[in-house]
């Protein structure tokens, strides 16, 4: 997750994680070079989510926001949109649910980047060492072995993010 002024009496900062970009992609043939190029266009975007402020404050630009990124994809696929608006991989992940690959997309064009947290529920049961598990994330980060980690995350908060 991210972190938000909403959750700082509900939640534990732990450590952040590393960086998430966010694209604005479309099919094949589709490369939009700048948020300009959006206008006038639509976007499925993320129903909770916040990727984009400036495309978020644009009255030009039509919001289509279902509840999770595979209907993202469905209504891409469909036409009904002209793109779609997340993390490449989770959409890339979403797409793939559907049968379609990283060659469906034409270029992504990066609209924001997100530094999610590591953070754990203030009313959990669960009694954790923050201390040992502070450190033991920075270690696994510092060996470079996140990368499945951030993916799963990805999935993992974006899903979350679409069921609520």
């Amino acid at each position: 997750m991210f972190k938000y002024k909403e959750l700082e009496n509900y939640v534990t900062y732990i450590t952040p994680l590393p960086s998430i970009q966010n694209v604005v992609v479309g099919i094949s043939g589709n490369n939009p070079k700048s948020i300009k190029d959006l206008e006038r266009g639509s976007i499925t975007y993320l129903l909770v989510a916040n990727f984009s402020n400036e495309i978020e404050n644009n009255s030009t630009i039509s919001l289509f926001r279902p509840k999770n990124f595979t209907k993202n994809i469905e209504i891409l696929i469909t036409g009904i949109v002209d793109t779609v608006i997340g993390s490449f991989e989770t959409l890339l992940i979403a797409a793939k649910s559907l049968g379609k690959n990283k060659f469906y997309f034409g270029e992504p064009l990066i609209v924001s980047e997100l530094l999610p947290w590591l953070q754990v529920s203030n009313k959990s049961k669960h009694k954790f060492n923050l201390i040992a598990l502070e450190a033991k994330l920075k270690e696994t980060i510092n060996n470079k072995t996140l990368v499945r980690f951030k993916k799963l995350l990805t999935v993992t908060v974006r899903s979350l993010q679409g069921r609520r």
